[in-house]
């Protein structure tokens, strides 16, 4: 089978990640594999690898609509990574995604306070 599969797009994670990731195109997304970028995201973000952590939770995010804690986990990254206006938007949008989910999520809830008092500076 040639690498990547021609049904699938290369992206780099950021100018400062080296590990390129390959996301299938044109394929029907399911809850597991929306389960596995978010795995892969816990992962990266407890060995400190912040953008790529990012990266992933986003994926996951992107592939479960429905779900806030790939965005509290992307949130949670970014705001580890110093990126505090793009942490507050990913907090927000979990809050929007379902409701009370900040206050459900103490630990959370505490970054997105810390990355509003660190943005007022």
């Amino acid at each position: 089978m040639r690498y990547p599969p021609p049904d699938c797009v290369r992206f780099t994670l950021s100018k400062k990640a080296s590990t390129n990731f390959v996301r299938p195109v044109g394929r029907p997304w399911d809850e597991k594999t929306a389960n596995k970028w978010y795995r892969f995201a816990q992962l990266s973000h407890a060995f400190g690898q912040n953008d790529q952590a990012a990266a992933a939770y986003r994926g996951s995010a992107d592939l479960s609509p429905k779900q806030a804690f790939p965005l509290g986990g992307l949130g949670w990254a970014l705001y580890e990574a110093g990126r505090y206006q793009e942490a507050i938007a990913a907090f927000e949008e979990a809050e929007k995604r379902q409701p009370g989910y900040l206050k459900s999520a103490p630990e959370v809830e505490k970054r997105y306070q810390e990355s509003l008092a660190a943005v007022k500076g």
